[in-house]
Order: structure tokens, then C-alpha cells, then sequence
């Protein structure tokens, strides 16, 4: 076990820092605001003098305050104003959620529920999109949040309306859209603080015609390290500490030919380059050690940010995504919706994975702890294709419906030659012998192909039911090499699993001020394979994860609609199944 420092670890306390408006004409705007967003969550009338808040992360344009749903939303500004500049650090902003960063990957979790081992034959329980598309289920997590129009975090199974099928619960990270008739406008915003950490993000939205517009936006960010790293013998170490250097930007375009026409396509470039991820063992924070000759000093103990290392380490990420979102409203108002996403990209993580300047592997003596040598290194590429298709009736009938198809195909490629390693020698044995290596090159090709609809009907003008289900077919295969302690293996495996879920709720408006709920609903994620570890022999395959979630709450409407920001929880009582 080792005691990682992930990226929300930020300076102690900033300096300077300074933003500015810029390129304003026509209409004014405010940064990280826009008047119009096809996917934000928008001012609506309520039954008051207040604005309530618009949830559109379940296809439809739902007050918060009366949606069965336990959610949060935050938009551009109270991101800002948290401080919340990433994934990670959404765990500090809204309830229930926990964000665990493991260098190369998240393992993220809401209600205790998602992604509890780093592993790319692991699937995610928590579902993140980016602009209507489901990202990476594990890697190309640290993207930055900028120019971000609103996030939307849904708790508990979902599915039934949306995209891809999700145990734990969704992320909808909506980014601004280009303003058509908006005017040229823009922002810029930067900060600087300790360890040299200077950032900045800025957009700019470019009307180019009466029915087309473009939107620019960047943001980049470069810090020093903050540990103090000894080499071995106490020679200075001279690879990375933890130095950040990232860059991302985004182009978007809408175009608008007509009413019922939009086509908005969204391209993300990232270069994130973490530097590394330093660690040390966590028994370096005790003052003595229990051992079989009995209690001794500790030779190890030191500060956290103080620690040792003797070999390279690495943490970069680069990928690209392009989204592209038709809509089309027939005469009648039923709308077409189709979101397609493309991502590739490759990560490379390089870790001292002892975390010490020991240079050989001595075993523990009864008044010294043992010494290890150990490396880890992988270089992977993810290519992932997704499509979603929507039929979406209007909102205002007493009888409401969607239907939906969904597809996601996903890539690992494991590089060749043998481009994940770990290196764990014995004691006596030095870096580099094979027999203390497992290596890995080849692909992982897994697919998910499901359809879904629900229902709505208001029973009485206070009283709405909704039924929603999905099925959803899954498959992963392997075509791996491997070379275990100098054993040659081949893994070939095919799993497939297949799933109907669904979801009931029922909602009353109790008055203009209180609003009920319950609701019963299932979530599930496939199994996967498991690559020969030991003996050699092949590992059965890991079985789905299927979850029953009942939950019920009550929600004061004139409070949620008090503010853009709103958070909703409830009673719930969860079952889990594998």
C-alpha cells in the first residue's frame, strides 16, 4: 500500500491571480455564461417569483424540484467559485460522492457504488459524459474543466432514458455551445501561486452568420513538484517530481439551417502531462516498527513530501474526442436526437513502484525492515466508439414517452513489444530478470449494444407515473500475450452477458411548496475477463454486477428553486448482486 498525492493536491495559497472580459460586442456576456445551451440546465417559470432549475440529463426538460431523482447541479460559476477544476475534485462539492485517484485511472463511486479496483477489464458503475458521450470508462480521467457550462450528477441506477446502462449513478459535463446572433464575445482568466503554478483558460464565440456560429475555447495549466525526492545514497534524484505541464483546447460549431434543423459537433484536444505520480511506502510515516527481534527505530520515517527513489517516472495522457449532435423536431414536436462520439488516445504511466532509492532486494532481517526494487510501466491506447438514437415526445402532454438505442464499442491496445511490465525481483535478484517479470501485449475488444423507452403519465395534474426499461447485450474478448516469470501464455477468452432493467417511479406535488417521490430501479454492468495469473491456467471470467435501488423522499419546491445550484438526496435502500 502506498500513499499517492493525486493532482487535486493544489498550492497552499495563491498569490496573484487575475481574469479579465475580453473580445465584447454586440450583446454582453459573462464568462463561462450563455444565453442559450442544448444541454444546460436553464432558467424556467415557476409557480413563483423565483427561477426553478431545468435537468435536461434525462433527455427531457425537467424542473429539478419536481423530477424523481436525487441529483445535484452545478453550473459554470460554482465550479469556479469551489474551486472545482477537475473529477476529482467533485467529491468536495457534492454529497455522496468519492473520487479515488490512482495515477493512471479513477476509481469513481457515488453511494459506494461504481469502480472499486484500477483495472481496464473492470468496468465503471459510474457513467461520465462529456457532452452527451460516455468517456473513457477508466483512463483520460485528469481533463481539465473549462469553459463548462454546467455539470449534472445523477445518483443511483440509470438507463432507463439515457445512453449507457450505470450501476452507481451519471455525470453530465455540458460544455458552453456557440451562440448563433450572440455577438463576438469571450473571456480570459488566469491565476498564479506557489511552486510556480501559473494557469489560465479562456473562449471566445464567433458568430460567422445568421445560422452558424463557432466557439473557441483553451485552458492550460504548468506547475513545479512539490516533493523533495533523494536518489540512491542520497544523490539528487533526476527524474520527474510531480511537475504538471497540460494543455487542452475545444472548437465547436453549431449550425442552425432552420427551426427544427441544429447540428452541433465538438472536437477536445488534450496533452496531460502529470509528470508522475511519487510515492513512498506508507509504513514511512511511523516513528518505529514492530519486528520479529521487537520494537525499532524506523531508518524510513520522514515527512510525507520528503521520500526517496532510484528509478523514472512518467504520467502523460493525450486523446481527442470529436461529439456530434443532430436534432430535428417533426411537425407536432416530436424530436429526433443523434449523438455520436469518437475518442482515441494513449496514456503512459511509468512508477517506482517500492517507492525508495533501493537499488537491490535484500530480505528483512529481525531488526531491519526488507529492501525492494520493484517498477512498473505500461503504454496503452483506447480507441472508443459510441452512437445513441432518440425519439422524444414534447414535454407538455399528459402522456409523455421516449424511446432509445444505444451502441459503444471499445479497444484496449496493449502495445507491443510487451509494453506493460512489472518488475518485482526477489531478494538477490537484480531489475530486468525475466523470470521476475510479467509482461503483456495484445488487444481487449468489448462491446454493449442496448435499447430503452419510458413511459409518463400524469394521472392528475399533481400525480405522475413513469415506467422505463432497457435491455442491454454486452461481450469482452482477449487477444493477449503473455510472459509470466518466463512462462509464454496466450489468453483467448469470450464472455457475454445480456440484462433487462428497468425503473418505477411515482411523483406528487403535494402543494406549491412540498414535492413527494419513490421509486424502484435496477442498474447493471457486465463481468469481464480475468488474465492468466499463478498456474498459468485460464482464469473463469468475473460474473456482472446487477443493483436494486428503492429510494423515497420528500423536497421543499420553493427552496429548489431558490438558486443554479441544487443538490437532492433521498432515503435509499440498495441491494447489490454479482
Amino acid at each position: 500500500m502506498w500513499v499517492r498525492m493525486g493532482r487535486f493536491m493544489k498550492s497552499f495559497a495563491l498569490l496573484l491571480s487575475a481574469s479579465a472580459l475580453a473580445f465584447t460586442s454586440g450583446s454582453a456576456a459573462i464568462a463561462q455564461t450563455a444565453t442559450t445551451q442544448t444541454g444546460d440546465v436553464q432558467p424556467a417559470a415557476a409557480t413563483d417569483s423565483s427561477q426553478d432549475i431545468v435537468v435536461t440529463a434525462l433527455r427531457r426538460n425537467d424542473k429539478l424540484s419536481q423530477t424523481p431523482i436525487a441529483a445535484s447541479v452545478l453550473s459554470g460559476s460554482d465550479l469556479a467559485n469551489k474551486g472545482v477544476v477537475n473529477i476529482d475534485a467533485l467529491q468536495f462539492a457534492v454529497p455522496s460522492v468519492v473520487v479515488n485517484n490512482f495515477g493512471q485511472g479513477l476509481e469513481f463511486n457515488v453511494r459506494g457504488i461504481g469502480k472499486a479496483e484500477h483495472n481496464s477489464q473492470t468496468t465503471t458503475g459510474v457513467i461520465t459524459y462529456r457532452d452527451g458521450v460516455p468517456t473513457f470508462p477508466g483512463y483520460f480521467q485528469e481533463e481539465p474543466y473549462f469553459d463548462i457550462a454546467n455539470i449534472q450528477i445523477l445518483r443511483g441506477p440509470q438507463g432507463t432514458s439515457v445512453g449507457q446502462n450505470a450501476t452507481g449513478g451519471a455525470v453530465f459535463a455540458n460544455t458552453n455551445d456557440p451562440i448563433i446572433g450572440g455577438g463576438t464575445h469571450g473571456y480570459f482568466a488566469a491565476s498564479y501561486g506557489n511552486y510556480n503554478d501559473l494557469s489560465g483558460q479562456g473562449a471566445v464565440n464567433l458568430p460567422i452568420s445568421d445560422t452558424f456560429a463557432a466557439r473557441v475555447a483553451f485552458s492550460g495549466e504548468r506547475r513545479d513538484g512539490f516533493y523533495h525526492i533523494t536518489g540512491p545514497g542520497g544523490a539528487p534524484y533526476t527524474g520527474n517530481n510531480g511537475s504538471v505541464r497540460s494543455i487542452a483546447g475545444r472548437i465547436s460549431f453549431l449550425w442552425k439551417p432552420t427551426d427544427r434543423l441544429s447540428i452541433l459537433s465538438k472536437t477536445d484536444l488534450d496533452y496531460l502531462d502529470m509528470g508522475a505520480y511519487p510515492a513512498d511506502p506508507f509504513t514511512n510515516r511511523f516513528k518505529t516498527l514492530t519486528l520479529a527481534g521487537g520494537t525499532v527505530a524506523n531508518p524510513n520515517y520522514r515527512d510525507l513530501f520528503d521520500i526517496t527513489a532510484n528509478m523514472p517516472q512518467e504520467a502523460r495522457d493525450k486523446f481527442v474526442r470529436t461529439v456530434l449532435k443532430i436534432d430535428y423536431e417533426f411537425v407536432g414536436g416530436i424530436k429526433f436526437r443523434s449523438i455520436t462520439g469518437f475518442q482515441n488516445g494513449n496514456t503512459l504511466y511509468r512508477a517506482d513502484l517500492d517507492g525508495t532509492n533501493a537499488t537491490a532486494n535484500v530480505a528483512a532481517t529481525p531488526t531491519a525492515p526488507a529492501q525492494k526494487n520493484y517498477i512498473f510501466f505500461d503504454t496503452t491506447t483506447e480507441t472508443q466508439f459510441s452512437q445513441e438514437f432518440n425519439l422524444i415526445s414534447p414535454d407538455n402532454q399528459r402522456l409523455t414517452w421516449l424511446i432509445g438505442a444505444f451502441g459503444l464499442w471499445n479497444t484496449y491496445f496493449w502495445l507491443p513489444p510487451y509494453q506493460f511490465v512489472i518488475d518485482a525481483p526477489a531478494a538477490g535478484q537484480p531489475l530486468g530478470t525475466t523470470a521476475a517479470q510479467y509482461t503483456l501485449q495484445g488487444r481487449n475488444p468489448e462491446r454493449s449494444l442496448a435499447v430503452f423507452g419510458q413511459v409518463g403519465f400524469k394521472i392528475t395534474p399533481r400525480l405522475t407515473l413513469d415506467l422505463g426499461g432497457r435491455y442491454t447485450a454486452s461481450q469482452s474478448t482477449n487477444h493477449v500475450d503473455i510472459n509470466q516469470n518466463g512462462l509464454r501464455l496466450r489468453d483467448d477468452q469470450h464472455i457475454t452477458s445480456d440484462n433487462f432493467s428497468y425503473k418505477a417511479s411515482l411523483g406528487w406535488v403535494i402543494d406549491r411548496n412540498n414535492y413527494l417521490y419513490g421509486f424502484v430501479a435496477t442498474g447493471f454492468r457486465p463481468g469481464g475477463i480475468n488474465v492468466p495469473v499463478g498456474s498459468g491456467l485460464a482464469t473463469p471470467p468475473f460474473q456482472p454486477e446487477k443493483v436494486r435501488s428503492y429510494e423515497a423522499a420528500g423536497r421543499p419546491i420553493s427552496q429548489a428553486a431558490a438558486s443554479t445550484r441544487r443538490s437532492t438526496d433521498s432515503t435509499t435502500i440498495t441491494r447489490i448482486s454479482r
